[in-house]
């Protein structure tokens, strides 16, 4: 065990070439071991440390700290394997509480690499974190300031890069702004903290977020609130190969768990997202509901993310708030309320797409909009693409273009596709259309079990709707009088 106290200081500085070096376990203070530190420690490395077995940290390669109130800061480039990170390459134990770790380095390694921990065993609480270093890996799990971790709570303080700047973070899957893999376990109503994100982002295996590649969510059956104070996040996201992109989270799984509560995301989240692959939303891009588990709960979400799709064969699942959601053991609605999308999705092969959800097993949306453009080829919605079990739909409408050409079927105002293959049906209510589309309110299939009431569509903005489906076409002095429309 060793112990700091005062200021500290490895001098020794060269940008072109390592002058720490080992097979695996690296760093400027120590390769392997624990640290104690004294509230007010100060060290501050200069070091370039290369590790390329692993392990390798600008200041710890492997080890432990413990105490607070202490900043570790380095400036040199940090190159090495598995577990690499800015600051410290692995934290064992149970993470950091109360320390602040600065990094400005350049960071590369193999997977587990983050811009201040490549990976951390436990939950990293209360804790500034900074980076303003590319940070690079060639496998899974690479984060602007976490490769790997069980939680995050981060302090006023924390950034990955400056408004005046946009670091490049890279990885094969599992990347992400703040973090690219979390298994976040909690016994009780939890909430995550992140910080001011701008950053390039660049996967070439899917599971891109502008916050978190990869979320695994457990709570004991108690409910969980993934995030709370917001911060600008200004991302792009290139997901070169591979699925499940997102402007927050790429892919998020939840088990044993009450419920997960999103909410609050809007103008300060900026994401423009490209992908050649299947399943990508404006805040999350795949949800899947795992066992023993309720809904996932979106709430007063607003997307203005920028989806783009380069395939060059059919791809699906594409959403403003959410690309893609399913269920692997007992059916549950995803639920959204009170959200919108007004940014665009484009591509020439997708399909399942819309403003709110691209493709769901069971869905509830409420008091939802969409006014951006979604330009896909099939099963396409203003609120809902494709819907392949059950749901309810109130309360919502959609101004936005759905643009409807030869050859594109299954196109509407609020929900593409419902698919007849089951006796499970579809509830709209109290919704309508004025945007440019094929149908106007639900686009089928022709056997699809569905009950439409209160619904409307402007007569001049689409080719009808489905046979007697139940929604009625109104004028524009009609739809103005919006007011002796139930629910409006």
């Amino acid at each position: 065990l060793s112990f700091l106290s005062g200021e500290n200081s490895f001098a020794y500085s060269s940008p072109a070439k390592p002058n720490i070096i080992a097979d695996s376990y690296a760093g400027a203070f120590a390769g392997r071991g624990n640290m104690s530190v004294d509230p007010g420690v100060k060290f501050t490395s200069y070091a370039y440390v290369e590790a390329k077995g692993g392990n390798a940290g600008g200041v710890i390669g492997y080890g432990k700290v413990s105490g607070s109130g202490a900043e570790l800061i380095n400036y040199g480039n940090v190159t090495g394997g598995m577990n690499t990170g800015g600051v410290i390459g692995y934290i064992t134990d149970h993470g950091l509480k109360s320390l602040t770790f600065v990094n400005s380095g350049n960071v590369k390694g193999d997977g587990f690499v983050g811009g201040t921990i490549g990976a951390c065993e436990g939950f990293i609480d209360d804790s500034v974190l900074k980076n303003d270093g590319n940070v690079e890996g060639t496998g899974d799990c690479v984060g602007g300031l976490i490769g790997q971790c069980s939680g995050f709570d981060l302090a006023e303080g924390s950034h990955v890069s400056s408004d005046n700047g946009s670091l490049k973070i890279s990885g094969k899957s599992k990347v992400g702004g703040v973090c690219g893999s979390l298994y976040y376990i909690s016994s009780n109503s939890s909430e995550i903290d992140y910080c001011p994100v701008y950053a390039n982002i660049i996967s070439s295996g899917g599971m891109a977020g502008g916050l978190v590649g990869y979320a695994h969510v457990t709570a004991a059956y108690y409910d969980a609130n993934l995030f709370r104070e917001h911060h600008p996040v200004r991302v792009s996201i290139t997901t070169n190969g591979g699925d499940n992109t997102g402007g927050v989270l790429g892919y998020l799984a939840n088990a044993s768990i009450k419920g997960i509560d999103i909410s609050g995301f809007g103008e300060n989240l900026q994401a423009s997202i490209t992908t050649n692959g299947n399943i990508a939303g404006g805040i999350i891009g795949r949800v899947v509901n795992r066992q023993n588990s309720s809904a996932t709960r979106i709430r007063d979400c607003h997307s203005f993310a920028t989806i783009s799709s380069t395939a060059s064969s059919e791809v699906s699942g594409f959403g403003g708030i959410v690309g893609w959601y399913e269920c692997e053991v007992q059916v549950v609605e995803l639920s959204v309320g009170k959200c919108s999308f007004q940014g665009s999705l484009a591509g020439p092969n997708m399909t399942a797409a819309a403003g709110i959800v691209g493709f769901c097993k069971a869905v509830n949306v409420s008091s939802s909009y969409n006014a951006g453009r979604v330009d896909a080829v099939m099963s396409v919605g203003g609120i809902v693409g494709r819907l392949d079990r059950f749901g309810h739909i109130s309360d919502c409408f959609n101004m936005g273009e759905v643009p409807s050409a030869s050859g594109r079927e299954w196109l509407a105002g609020i929900i593409g596709q419902k698919e007849d293959n089951n006796s499970d049906k579809v509830n709209i209510t109290n919704c309508y259309n004025v945007g440019q589309t094929g149908w106007g309110i639900i686009g089928g299939e022709k056997n699809s079990k569905y009950s439409i009431s209160h619904c409307y569509y402007l007569n001049s903005a689409s080719n009808g709707d489905m046979k007697n489906s139940g929604s009625q076409s109104k004028n524009a002095d009609e739809l103005r009088r919006k007011s002796t429309f139930s629910g409006w």
